[in-house]
């Protein structure tokens, strides 16, 4: 058996992000463009209050995958985070390279 096919894309409709084994979902992150904060009119910081990795594919690194596809869309964009989900937090509080990203 082959490898899934595994993508992270951004789900505007729905706000989160979802990652997809070829067409089944198998995590998403729930974002939060903040209305509070001075970033906030130019759409640069994204909370992510939760993350989630479906409960049969637990235990396989998709939450990592998933992160790691969140925070490339972010960068690309010229967004920050603000990792408010403790899973989020850890993970880019774990990667030094990432720290730029961090809203203040």
């Amino acid at each position: 058996m082959s490898e899934p096919r595994l993508l992270v894309t951004r789900n505007d409709d729905t706000r989160r992000y979802e990652l997809r084994a070829d067409d089944e979902l198998v995590g998403y992150a729930d974002v939060v463009t903040p209305r509070s904060t001075p970033d906030a009119a130019s759409g640069r910081v994204v909370t992510v209050p939760h993350v989630e990795t479906v409960a049969r594919h637990r235990g396989k690194g998709y939450a990592a995958l998933l992160m790691s596809g969140i925070v490339d869309d972010l960068r690309s964009r010229g967004q920050r985070i603000d990792p408010v989900c403790s899973y989020a937090r850890a993970y880019i509080d774990d990667r030094p390279e990432l720290h730029d990203l961090l809203h203040d």
